[in-house]
């Protein structure tokens, strides 16, 4: 067997030293290099709030994984003539200006920090799902203390991330710094450590298990935030000033991934005029491409490296009608786009989701427009102001943009049309709304790639239905979450005016069957009960393995947590990736 360091001994005997003039040039890089980490360090230090930053290292890197150090971005500062392990040695990572981030940085490994566990049943028969203390006929489990509200993103059936909001207030504007993971089908959770001034501005997105990636500000720059190791440490891209933020971000591969950017958004974070923002090389550099004059695309899936869908609305026409939707397609990575055709009637808006389980299939949550029928006994009463929320959104006939509304989409209308008017004429409970039209939501789908979509209706005993995210193992097998108007009662001389539901569809969409959810008995302390009202983001690994969270309060602490399947009963023992 070779002797190794017998080999090395020889190499070094046989190698002859460095030049005193050598050695002299390698000493002042030396002095010149830490002069200027330390100037940098403490800076860095301050702002990564103990996220120490990894000096003169690169990763550890598995199969398929990118070195963070971009030779063209970095500024290193090497000894001429040194020898090799002298020049190892001087290497010195990321610069900063006074401007702010100037080249990539990359944060020091970090353990997670588990959340206290608390749930009361989690040996539910195989195959049921389970609400807290009370078993429904579909099932589902329900564990109410998980993660502070956020986006929800499940590369595994076993492995989920939440993007937390740690804003404190109810009110005003979300703040997405905090990172939860989940090793066990989200059946409890460990907090990961997040760069101070990081605020994700989508959400993670995953290519496999460990690598994942999202838009982001650092202290308002915008940038590319990326994790090879599941959010045990983390690259942050500078992204160029005319490139505007992220707002939406999908990466079906290890170097491929694409977004809308923008340089501004409406009141509602919807970026205007977004551009196709992509990379395919991990970041190390991106490409900014135009989509449709005249429209602002609000929501992008790529299920390939190639072929993406873009959704959004017309400038010109969806002031006066938001159920107007657009639509475009690209299948050479954003070279070029081809516009489609939503339904007639059908809108996309701020809560739209898009989700695509191959190239050719896809689906959409958007807002229809339905006959609104107010209660006799609001003829007396002043109607209280409509929120921002669809359910409570109406539009005047006299100031609405006429398009013509698809058959199908008509019929779907109609059958939500006569429900509001039964319930109108039902004692007890009541509501008021102005004007003579409500927004509810609805999914349509497509089989060619966004050319054309086609809406589905929604099951009758899941009324007026506000849809939060729809997810699909397949293009057969398809979950969506949200709420429907449903009461529930919630304590004493209590109520909600809305139940939590998941529609559920194993054909394509060609029908889709409903899951309710009851009020559990066990609700922690500080959590609002309408957190209950509604089943938020969603995500479906795989066919029968979903994960779902409530929706939260915005300053909540404790978030609802849904999951159903079989792995979901059988955790698996919590491992941090190394």
């Amino acid at each position: 067997m070779t002797d190794v360091f017998k080999l090395l001994r020889r190499f070094r005997e046989e190698t002859p030293p460095p030049s005193t003039d050598a050695w002299t040039r390698a000493r002042a890089s030396i002095a010149a290099a830490a002069s200027e980490e330390r100037r940098t360090q403490t800076s860095l230090a301050q702002r990564t709030n103990g996220s120490k930053i990894e000096w003169g290292r690169s990763l550890r890197l598995g199969e398929g994984q990118r070195n963070p150090w971009r030779n063209h971005k970095r500024r290193t500062i090497i000894a001429g003539l040194a020898s090799a392990a002298l020049i190892a040695g001087v290497l010195v990572a990321v610069l900063t200006s006074p401007g702010g981030l100037t080249a990539p940085v990359h944060t020091k490994w970090q353990a997670a920090r588990a959340l206290p566990v608390s749930r009361t049943n989690l040996h539910a028969p195989k195959g049921t799902w389970l609400l807290a203390d009370f078993i429904t006929s579909e099932g589902w489990q329900q564990n109410t203390t998980g993660p502070e509200p956020g986006n929800l993103a499940c590369p595994t059936a076993q492995i989920c991330f939440v993007t937390g909001d740690n804003s404190n207030s109810s009110s005003g504007e979300a703040i997405y710094n905090s990172l939860y993971v989940s090793y066990d089908g989200a059946l409890s959770w460990n907090v990961l450590p997040i760069p101070s001034g990081v605020d994700f501005s989508t959400p993670l997105t995953c290519a496999g298990a460990n690598n994942c990636a999202a838009g982001a500000t650092d202290n308002g720059q915008p940038v590319f935030i990326t994790t090879t190791d599941g959010g045990h440490s983390f690259t942050i891209d500078p992204l160029p000033s005319t490139y505007g933020q992220l707002y939406s971000l999908s990466c079906p591969s290890l170097t491929f991934c694409a977004g809308l950017a923008a340089t501004s958004a409406d009141p509602n974070n919807d970026p205007i005029d977004a551009t196709f923002l992509s990379t395919n090389n991990g970041g190390t550099s991106f490409i900014d491409s135009p989509i449709v004059a005249g429209e602002s695309m609000a929501s992008l899936a790529c299920p390939t490296t190639t072929d993406c869908v873009a959704v959004g609305a017309s400038e010109s026409i969806a002031a006066n009608n938001p159920t107007t939707g657009v639509v475009a397609q690209t299948t050479d990575a954003g070279a070029s786009w081809t516009s489609g055709a939503l339904p007639g009637g059908f809108g996309i808006y701020y809560l739209s989701r898009l989700t695509c389980a191959d190239a050719t299939h896809c689906s959409v949550l958007g807002i229809i427009s339905i006959t609104n029928a107010n209660p006799p006994a609001c003829s007396t009463i002043v109607p209280i102001p409509s929120s921002s929320e669809p359910s409570t959104t109406t539009t005047s006939s006299t100031t609405t943009t006429n398009i013509p509304v698809s058959p199908e989409l008509r019929s779907i209308e109609q059958q939500e049309s006569a429900y509001a008017l039964a319930q109108s004429l039902r004692p007890g409970d009541y509501s008021c709304t102005s004007g003579n039209t409500l927004l509810i939501s609805d999914i349509a789908s497509t089989s060619d790639g966004g050319l054309t979509w086609t809406p589905e209706a929604l099951p009758s005993n899941a009324p007026q239905p506000q849809l939060s995210d729809i997810a699909c193992a397949n293009f057969e097998h398809c979950v969506a979450s949200g709420t429907a108007a449903i009461p529930q009662e919630v304590g004493p001389g209590q109520s909600n005016g809305g139940s939590a539901i998941v529609l559920v569809t194993n054909n394509a969409g060609t029908t889709w069957s409903t899951v309710t959810f009851a009020v559990p008995s066990n609700i922690p302390s500080g959590m609002q009960l309408d957190a209950l009202m509604a089943v938020g983001d969603i995500q479906c690994p795989q066919v029968n393995d979903c994960m779902a969270l409530g929706v939260s309060d915005q300053g909540s602490k404790s978030t609802p947590v849904y999951t159903s399947g079989s792995s979901s009963f059988a955790p698996a023992s919590p491992t941090q990736p190394t």
